[in-house]
């Protein structure tokens, strides 16, 4: 049976982290299906030691690498080397997990389908219809070489896998919850974490950096088709 690997970057929010890491395993039916992954940089001297403590209540549950800034997208690609799970859940520390079972749910659904190279993603209380934070399998993220586009300083790897899975006409949304506490839908405020991240438009424009790459996306679209191709074909 499959397993799932929640992977995301975490800076400067300890109590969100911690919540986040709460409902993940809070509502799980089954805490061995779950392992959490983070990212975090190493001049971020208030989220580490609580990552610390919130390992001792979960052991062998969390994995964190700590290394310099680096591109926002890049940040789970640099987890994507330690993760043994097939499927990616790729997490953010303001959300709150809200349905029970949903990783039952979330193995059952790629369980069903024969090649797996499908975006799968909650219901986030927030974007109906943009997969916000995408669920990969192993074999969609092999075949275009990355679990996120490293392209991007801040938004935007979201939109890319979103537009790679309407291509291919592979995108499903599952019937859980999995609440994004975004400042946008008033409900957390403008901390410092959100804050820089708006500022980083100041020197890349996430929209022009999508549109000048659109012939990779389409390549890795249509890797993504082949997968499928392959697989049906034997």
């Amino acid at each position: 049976m499959s397993k799932i690997a929640v992977v995301l970057p975490t800076r400067n929010r300890p109590l969100k982290l911690e919540r986040f890491i709460e409902s993940v395993y809070s509502t799980c039916y089954n805490q061995d299906n779950v392992k959490i992954y983070l990212y975090t940089d190493l001049d971020d001297t208030v989220t580490n030691p609580k990552i610390q403590e919130i390992s001792n209540k979960y052991p062998n549950k969390i994995g964190v690498v700590s290394g310099p800034r680096i591109l926002m997208s890049q940040t789970a690609n640099a987890l994507l080397p330690y993760v043994k799970e097939d499927i990616f859940f790729l997490g953010a520390d303001d959300l709150i997990f809200r349905t029970a079972g949903w990783d039952e749910t979330l193995i059952s659904f790629f369980d069903e389908h024969a090649d797996k190279v499908v975006l799968a993603y909650g219901d986030d209380g927030f974007q109906p219809t943009l997969a916000t934070h995408p669920i990969l399998h192993r074999n969609w993220v092999e075949s275009v070489g990355y679990l996120t586009p490293p392209y991007f300083e801040s938004d935007y790897a979201d939109t890319w896998i979103n537009t790679m899975a309407d291509i291919i006409g592979r995108k499903e949304k599952l019937s859980f919850v999995n609440e994004h506490m975004h400042y946008y839908a008033g409900k957390s405020e403008a901390d410092s974490t959100f804050v820089e991240n708006r500022g980083r438009y100041s020197f890349q424009d996430p929209t022009l950096v999508f549109n000048c790459l659109r012939p990779v996306l389409e390549r890795d679209a249509a890797r993504l088709s082949k997968k499928i191709e392959d697989i049906k074909n034997g």
